[in-house]
């Protein structure tokens, strides 16, 4: 006769923290915690449902490449325009 396993709240949360936070596989943290894969499955997901969703790791570093890139836009465009102010301020003596 088996019986079942409670986990508490905080457990579920670090397993599932292991995989989304830290990029562990779900097997890789199921052989390590001695869980089964589709339990650690299930507490993605609602995981996913309490906190709104979970933005994907692809589009995270897709939006920090474009915004690096902004920026050095807006630094190359900053530097241009202190070159002229400073050519426009010494031809005006």
């Amino acid at each position: 006769m088996s019986t079942k396993k409670s986990y508490t709240k905080e457990f579920k949360e670090n397993v599932v923290k292991m995989v989304i936070e830290q990029g562990m596989k779900q097997v890789e943290v199921s052989r390590t915690m001695n869980i089964h894969v589709n339990l650690i499955a299930k507490w993605i997901r609602q995981y996913k449902e309490e906190h709104g969703g979970i933005k994907n790791q692809t589009d995270t570093e897709k939006e920090l490449k474009t915004l690096l890139k902004k920026i050095a836009e807006l630094e190359e465009e900053n530097q241009i325009l202190k070159k002229a102010a400073a050519y426009f301020a010494k031809n005006q003596k």
